[in-house]
């Protein structure tokens, strides 16, 4: 769901880049962070839908490096 959530911001970033342009979004909105984001952001969400490595080694990371603590180390 959060994944979600972050690709469909991407719908209310273009309509402002069309309304308002470039240079003002990016000055709003850091659009350089955004982008730098959304790599993380994808791959939180994939590691912890799939659950890796949990699916791997069902009884090895239930305290450390579970795939619920990679995506909130991802998210930070």
């Amino acid at each position: 769901m959060y994944t979600g959530l972050m690709l469909a911001l991407f719908i209310l970033i273009m309509h402002d880049v069309a309304k308002f342009g470039w240079e003002t979004q990016m000055w709003r909105m850091s659009l350089d962070h955004m982008g730098l984001m959304t790599p993380f952001n994808l791959t939180e969400g994939t590691l912890y839908a799939l659950r890796i490595p949990d699916n791997g080694y069902p009884t090895r990371f239930h305290i450390w490096g579970s795939s619920h603590q990679i995506m909130h180390s991802l998210v930070m």
